[in-house]
């Protein structure tokens, strides 16, 4: 495959991709992060301050499966 070509494959994949976050009603605009300030977050301190898999108001952190906290977990650490 050519270069040419690929770039032609690129540039249609995000053509497309704009397109389609273009018709999507609410499009860019209603992306929040919300779940990251207030679950993602706040689990993956707790889990590096030793007070075990738990939000900040004490409660089991089980409405989320807990694979990106523990992944948030080291690279926190790592930063620190």
């Amino acid at each position: 495959m050519t270069i040419k070509r690929c770039g032609v494959i690129f540039l249609t994949t995000i053509s497309v991709v704009f397109l389609f976050w273009s018709v999507v009603p609410g499009g860019w605009s209603e992306r929040d992060p919300a779940d990251y300030q207030s679950f993602y977050k706040p689990v993956a301190y707790n889990l590096l301050l030793g007070k075990g898999l738990v939000t900040n108001d004490g409660n089991p952190a089980v409405r989320y499966p807990p694979g990106f906290p523990s992944i948030l977990t080291v690279l926190f650490g790592l930063a620190q």
